[in-house]
């Protein structure tokens, strides 16, 4: 049975094929693709159906480069789909390759290899291998799995006064960032202020005596909660660990 292309009009078609396929496919997500095109880059959705039947997806998006224009599909692409119709659509935008990061065990890679792609030079880009800890857990036993140091910190935090609350403040959050990447020498992430605007986030800060030491924004997906930035300012009561205890 051929496949049959369309343009994916539906966010709640597409949030539901994606979180029942690949429910940590952040990138792939419907209001992922809003912060692209807030940021001024040209979005695709695309679905691809069999017997009626929705049975893959892929949000492609269009980045011009320094190095050349590429076709973008961050965390996917999704289900059964025509790498095909991807290939002939970047000829025709006369991009210079395609980049995917699909979420699929390492020997599942094999499948990708045999459609002609190839190991990125520079890997981990879009978060394909990330630490995930199950919450679902009493605090005692999280603490438990935590370094001596990290629980150290939580209680030292605790100990002197410091208070972590939310914050609707992303310019409070944005002046925190660029010292921090000042003091590390770090290139800045550009999208932050879009992202909070565009996703389900929480802003948290960290203080002590109401000066703000630390601070996190949190992106809610699906089943997860993503520590997605952080940022600090040099300090030794321990609130970055009791920002991210809680």
């Amino acid at each position: 049975m051929a496949y049959v292309l369309k343009e994916m009009m539906s966010s709640a078609e597409w949030d539901s094929f994606l979180h029942e396929h690949s429910p940590m496919a952040l990138f792939q997500s419907w209001a992922w693709g809003n912060v692209e095109k807030k940021l001024g880059h040209t979005v695709w959705r695309w679905g691809w159906c069999k017997n009626g039947m929705l049975a893959g997806i892929a949000q492609i998006i269009k980045v011009a480069a320094r190095r050349g224009t590429f076709l973008h599909v961050r965390h996917g692409p999704i289900g059964d789909i025509s790498f095909k119709d991807i290939i002939e659509f970047a000829k025709k935008e006369h991009a210079w390759f395609i980049r995917i990061s699909p979420h699929v065990p390492s020997e599942k890679e094999i499948v990708f290899r045999n459609k002609g792609f190839v190991p990125a030079p520079i890997h981990a880009m879009d978060a394909e291998l990330c630490w995930v800890l199950d919450v679902d857990k009493a605090e005692e036993e999280l603490l438990a799995g935590m370094r001596k140091t990290t629980r150290y910190e939580i209680k030292r935090a605790q100990k002197m006064g410091v208070v972590v609350q939310k914050s609707n403040d992303i310019q409070e959050f944005l002046r925190l960032y660029d010292t921090t990447a000042s003091r590390h020498n770090f290139v800045q992430h550009t999208g932050i202020r879009e992202e909070f605007d565009t996703l389900d986030t929480d802003l948290l800060v960290a203080k002590y005596n109401k000066t703000v030491l630390a601070a996190a924004i949190i992106v809610y997906f699906g089943d997860e909660a993503i520590y997605h930035h952080g940022a600090s300012v040099p300090n030794k009561d321990g609130a970055s660990y009791l920002l991210q205890k809680i």
